[in-house]
């Protein structure tokens, strides 16, 4: 039996930041990082007013809780920062805060991955310098 700690369980069982947004609401984008029947797989989204801040972050994830705990936070500390902000991505500190077991650190390339792809989507789309 996997014994998580608290903040996993915490943001694997009380998320703030699941769900979906309508891409076709202005200054949305979405991305998908991974495959199903691998490590997991899921889709995150953003939303910003047309100054770059991200008014909203949502993700929606089939994979294990290790996955759904790691969005939550990357959901969280995009939330109300700014597009220029990013990206700022830390690997260790994610690892760290989620207590990856080995098996599941590749874990932190896959969010990274999705975080990556939907940073330059809405930086395209409000035209700001990458």
């Amino acid at each position: 039996m996997i014994i998580y700690n608290e903040l996993v369980e915490r943001c694997f069982f009380q998320p703030q930041h699941a769900g979906i947004l309508d891409c076709n609401e202005a200054y949305t984008v979405h991305a998908r990082a991974g495959y199903p029947g691998r490590q997991g797989y899921f889709d995150v989204y953003l939303q910003c007013d047309n100054a770059g801040l991200v008014k909203k972050a949502r993700f929606r994830a089939f994979g294990n809780p290790y996955l759904i705990a790691g969005l939550e936070l990357l959901c969280g500390q995009l939330e109300n920062s700014y597009l220029n902000e990013h990206p700022c991505f830390n690997h260790r500190e994610l690892a760290d805060r989620l207590e990856l077991p080995k098996k599941q650190q590749q874990l932190v390339f896959l969010i990274e991955t999705g975080y990556l792809n939907v940073i330059v989507q809405m930086k395209e789309k409000l035209g700001v310098e990458k």
